[in-house]
């Protein structure tokens, strides 16, 4: 008595369909998921890559010239330093562009197949 009542109940269970969504749905909510994740990596790489830039741009720009001025109480003076080199112009990032060495889009239209 009680294995028919189980067996009934499962037969119901499958012939339910309330609240089930068809293949069709499933396919659809995939879809939208996999462009949304997509555009979110892009997004992040994107990002990643300008912080990374603007890093390489902080750290080209930093000057690590000193001076050290030593006067003794004889009026003796003693001074010595280093000057940090400028940086070659062909080097220099220029304002409003991608950092030098830095390719986010390459230039087909002169390559030779």
């Amino acid at each position: 008595m009680q294995r028919t009542t189980i067996v009934r109940l499962c037969r119901n269970l499958w012939r339910d369909e309330c609240g089930a969504l068809a293949g069709a749905d499933y396919i659809l909510a995939l879809t939208i998921l996999v462009i949304g994740g997509i555009t979110g990596l892009v997004t992040v790489r994107d990002a990643a890559v300008q912080n990374l830039g603007d890093i390489a741009v902080a750290l080209e720009s930093l000057d690590q010239s000193y001076t050290v001025t030593i006067e003794q109480s004889n009026g003796f003076t003693l001074s010595f330093g280093y000057v940090d080199p400028p940086i070659a112009p062909e080097l220099q990032d220029l304002p409003g562009q991608a950092p030098h060495g830095i390719v986010l889009c390459q230039d087909l239209q002169g390559a030779e197949n």
